[in-house]
């Protein structure tokens, strides 16, 4: 059917469920390079770290177990695992700490699922972790006031790509798994709002919900009965 707007164009619906994923808050980042041998006195931190080498292995004792992370790989900290760095000369890696602002995530169990193995932490890094770290350190440099907003939402991003790179069976179930499901009749009911008074086929509704038709056969049946 013609659009009497005479507009043409091809609109996907916001994969955001009616439970919005928890905020993240940028706590503090850098970039280091150890010039000498060392080792960090045992420790814990409040919030989430991310460890990502770029040169040489991160070798650290976590909760009384050591871990060898190489480069194109990342280390993920919980809030109140014990922490002690055992570095060697030349290691250079960035360091990035960051809050999940939900209280219901703010847990040491908030991402990961309950009793992982400390090697579960451990993932490849995504393609963009450099990048997205850069970003954030420019935003620092800048300096305005908006910077803080801008890294936060950098952040996020950073954050959100690293879930994607852990297996699924590693998270915590509501880290994502069920903001999937909660979300998919807010956003089909958001689509159909937005084509009232347009006839639609089930192909148009499939694509909008970046699925095949199968796909939303399937999950009509599951979510809507």
């Amino acid at each position: 059917m013609p659009d009497p707007t005479g507009v043409v164009g091809d609109s996907v619906v916001a994969r955001g469920g009616k439970d919005a994923a928890p905020r993240v808050r940028l706590i503090a980042m850098g970039s280091f390079e150890v010039n000498a041998d060392c080792h960090w006195p045992r420790h814990q931190h409040l919030e989430y770290e991310a460890i990502v080498p770029t040169r040489g292995r991160y070798r650290a004792r976590i909760n009384a177990i050591e871990v060898s992370v190489p480069v194109g790989h990342l280390l993920l900290l919980k809030p109140m695992d014990w922490h002690q760095d055992l570095l060697k000369r030349g290691t250079r890696y960035w360091s990035l700490q960051f809050a999940l602002v939900d209280a219901s995530l703010r847990t040491a169990g908030g991402w990961f699922r309950a009793g992982l193995p400390i090697d579960r932490q451990i993932c490849r890094a995504p393609r963009e972790a450099r990048a997205l770290l850069q970003r954030m350190r420019d935003e620092t440099a800048r300096g305005d006031g908006l910077s803080a907003l801008i890294q936060d939402a950098i952040a996020g991003e950073f954050a959100w790509r690293i879930a994607r790179a852990f297996d699924r069976t590693a998270l915590a179930p509501g880290l994502i798994a069920d903001h999937d499901d909660d979300g998919f009749a807010t956003r089909l009911e958001r689509w159909f709002q937005s084509r009232l008074h347009e006839r639609v086929g089930v192909d148009e509704m499939a694509r909008a919900m970046g699925m095949g038709r199968s796909a939303l056969c399937a999950a009509c049946q599951r979510h809507l009965g």
